[in-house]
């Protein structure tokens, strides 16, 4: 698609089962958050994939999968299950750490970029060049559904198929959920409420400031 359309312009790339949220959005739409960022050159926004899942077992077939944004309504707080890398500017672990015990998830990825013949993005994860990677700064979350109803088909077919990393090792921990049921709500657990979101994440910043 970028190559169609082109470079020297603002892209915004986040999967199906993401929202986008970032601290000025109350303030100014997306035209104008881009603009606030490219004049103080900004030209690249990282993101926090941040889990929401409902006060009850993750996939129940008992939630209704229409009304999600109504249920999957809780997250984790900034806690030690989070794995902050300083010098690599990436984070790892957080809610599929705890749930999960897989600290080497990446929780990160760059969704917003100002893409240029010199400056595009590897895999959703990473942009390129790395000096940019290094210091592109957290002013994103990305509210991620991953573990909704009926979902599960889809996990099995990930793990039959071999899709992602390590033959889908950590998708066969997903399954856990269908087979044994998980409830992930714990202390660290908050409701979602966008006016106080930043005091439980301190990796995100407002970055038009």
């Amino acid at each position: 698609m970028i190559s169609d359309v082109g470079d020297n312009q603002w892209y915004l790339v986040v999967d199906a089962d993401e929202f986008i949220w970032y601290p000025e959005l109350k303030k100014m739409d997306l035209n104008e958050y881009t603009e606030k960022l490219f004049k103080k050159n900004i030209f690249s926004v990282k993101g926090l994939m941040l889990e929401m899942y409902p006060d009850n077992n993750l996939g129940d077939s008992n939630l209704d999968k229409s009304k999600f944004l109504e249920e999957y309504v809780f997250y984790d707080t900034d806690s030690d299950y989070y794995i902050y890398d300083k010098d690599r500017q990436l984070i790892t672990g957080g809610f599929i750490n705890r749930v999960f015990k897989d600290e080497n998830a990446l929780q990160c990825k760059v969704p917003l970029f100002y893409q240029t013949d010199i400056r595009f993005n590897i895999g959703s994860h990473h942009i390129f060049p790395y000096e940019e990677d290094l210091t592109a700064q957290y002013g994103i979350i990305l509210k991620h559904y991953k573990f909704l109803p009926g979902d599960e088909g889809k996990i099995r077919q990930a793990i039959a198929q071999k899709n992602y990393a390590n033959e889908s090792k950590l998708y066969k921990k997903f399954v856990v959920m269908y087979d044994d049921g998980i409830n992930a709500f714990c202390p660290l657990s908050r409701k979602w409420d966008s006016d106080t979101v930043l005091e439980n994440l301190n990796f995100i910043k407002e970055l038009t400031k």
